[in-house]
């Protein structure tokens, strides 16, 4: 994933994309997010961690959005998964 950055970064940026959502990011604890961040857009990740190889969840929001990530779930039986809350950006 790290060594796609450039590649992943350009679509995302070039397409306008408001969520993207990557699996099997093989990221670990020794990667720090600014070695996999994208101007305009913050990270959320779950990496691995139960001593195997690959794996792991990265999700990129656009700078602005209305998201929230909703931490108690991570902490559910799903140990590669990484869960939000959107809101909706315009009102009723």
């Amino acid at each position: 994933m790290s060594s796609k950055i450039d590649e992943i970064s350009y679509v995302i940026l070039v397409n306008r994309i408001d969520i993207a959502v990557l699996v099997e990011t093989w990221l670990h604890a020794g990667i720090s997010d600014d070695l996999v961040a994208i101007a305009g857009y913050f990270t959320l990740r779950r990496d691995r961690n139960d001593g195997r190889s690959g794996g792991g969840v990265l999700v990129y929001v656009r700078n602005g959005l209305p998201c929230e990530p909703l931490s108690q779930l991570d902490k559910s039986d799903f140990p590669v998964s990484r869960w939000l809350s959107l809101t909706s950006q315009t009102s009723l």
